[in-house]
């Protein structure tokens, strides 16, 4: 959960992480980035714009669109599960190679996909 674009994980980091998941093969492990927060992919339930704003602006947004004040880690699963394939449509969804992220985008997609979830 990178909150800022300066706090994201370094092509290094994500190389590492790779490598990580490559040499432990039966860890069952996969990494996903959302740029710029995790409130990215959450906003992304309701709209598919404005996903590039920083923290706050997301988490106002996120207020905005819930319609009561978005408290981060006091989510209420059943404002989004419903909208997951919103969700998987309004997200730019950048390659995996691509690490960070291009601003506004996320990788929580693959993740859901790989899942196969509805």
């Amino acid at each position: 959960d990178n909150e800022e674009p300066n706090n994201r994980p370094t092509p290094e980091y994500w190389r590492t992480l790779t490598q990580f998941c490559n040499t432990h093969p039966n860890i069952n492990t996969g990494i996903c980035i959302s740029n710029i927060c995790f409130e990215t992919w959450l906003l992304a339930h309701f709209k598919n714009q404005g996903l590039n704003q920083n923290v706050q602006n997301l988490q106002r947004s996120l207020t905005s669109a819930l319609g009561y004040n978005y408290h981060k880690g006091k989510l209420k699963v059943g404002d989004f599960l419903p909208r997951i394939s919103t969700a998987l449509q309004n997200c730019n969804q950048s390659p995996l190679t691509s690490c960070p992220p291009p601003l506004g985008h996320t990788h929580i997609p693959h993740l859901i996909e790989s899942l196969r979830l509805p």
